[in-house]
């Protein structure tokens, strides 16, 4: 019977803060963690009896590990170079436009270092 307990509360538990406090770099690290986890919880919802607890504990780990997972999904969509804590320098170059404001002109490609700077690429002045 504490076997049983320590299987339907304290594992769901554990998996839970796992996704809560996880770290995802990417969007497939986010996902393979969140399918892990699923797939760990999910013979536990179905099997596990949930009588020796409480019926209603199955569907409140359920509904946690669902924000859990919405959480992690949030932090890694936030994760793009507009939020990104280094220094960093945002280059435009334009002919015409107004005086004074940026973005008013026409777009001009250019090199810098010898090659054409692509969206996300890194410079390094030597």
């Amino acid at each position: 019977m504490l076997l049983q307990l320590a299987i339907q509360l304290i594992l769901p538990s554990i998996l839970l803060l796992s996704l809560w406090r996880a770290c995802p770099k990417s969007r497939l690290e986010w996902l393979i963690h969140f399918l892990a986890i699923l797939a760990a919880y999910f013979p536990i919802f179905l099997i596990a009896r949930w009588d020796f607890t409480c019926y209603y504990f199955r569907y409140g780990f359920a509904v946690l590990l669902f924000v859990a997972g919405f959480r992690g999904y949030r932090k890694v969509t936030n994760l793009t170079a507009a939020n990104t804590s280094q220094p960093h320098l945002h280059l435009h170059v334009e002919r015409g436009g107004d005086p004074g404001k940026i973005l008013t002109g026409e777009g001009v490609p250019f090199k810098l270092g010898g090659r054409f700077l692509v969206r996300n690429s890194l410079f390094t002045g030597n």
